[in-house]
């Protein structure tokens, strides 16, 4: 467990960063989305829904859509969205 919540940091870094990587051509138009994957579930899931719905009713040109993936996969999932 202490592995894990030593880890997380890094993990939020790595989404954090890993969201400006959109394929989807910018048009001009509209906010700029962002994916936010993370692993938090339970309180900590909660919290972050918080902070996240913070930010989209305070920044309305930036926008972060959160996804909740098992720490299960997750790490799969980040390897196979960094190779794409």
């Amino acid at each position: 467990m202490k592995s894990l919540r030593a880890k997380m940091p890094l993990a939020v870094l790595v989404l954090a960063l890993l969201g400006g990587c959109d394929s989807t051509p910018d048009n001009g138009s509209g906010p700029i989305v962002l994916q936010f994957w993370n692993g938090f579930s339970g309180p900590d899931g909660k919290t972050m829904e918080k902070i996240v719905g913070e930010f989209n009713r305070t920044h309305k040109d930036v926008q972060v859509k959160m996804q909740i993936i098992p720490w299960g996969t997750f790490y799969d999932k980040v390897t196979l969205g960094l190779a794409f």
